[in-house]
């Protein structure tokens, strides 16, 4: 599995650094592993997350503002999509 720092994922992705940041801080993608000096470490998963949330975002903003009604609903689905990533990842080791 590839892993990114946050400079890395936010150029593939082409969003700006502190959007990374900002996604993990309001809960858009699961808060990924850190590196002993802090750094973190996002895998290929996140990069999905990324792009769901993102496509989940530009979708809402054509025609719906982003409140206090959809942004949960947003984070909910993202969850549910991270907990499905760790179950099938999780039935694969075994």
């Amino acid at each position: 599995m590839n892993t990114y720092k946050t400079a890395e994922i936010a150029h593939r992705i082409g969003i700006h650094p502190n959007t990374v940041r900002l996604y993990e801080e309001v809960g858009l993608i699961p808060k990924p592993q850190r590196e002993a000096n802090g750094y973190r470490v996002f895998t290929d998963f996140h990069m999905e997350q990324f792009k769901f949330a993102r496509t989940a975002l530009k979708a809402a903003s054509l025609d719906l503002r982003i409140d206090s009604v959809l942004l949960p609903v947003i984070v909910m689905i993202a969850l549910a999509v991270t907990c499905i990533g760790v179950s099938i990842r999780f039935f694969r080791w075994e």
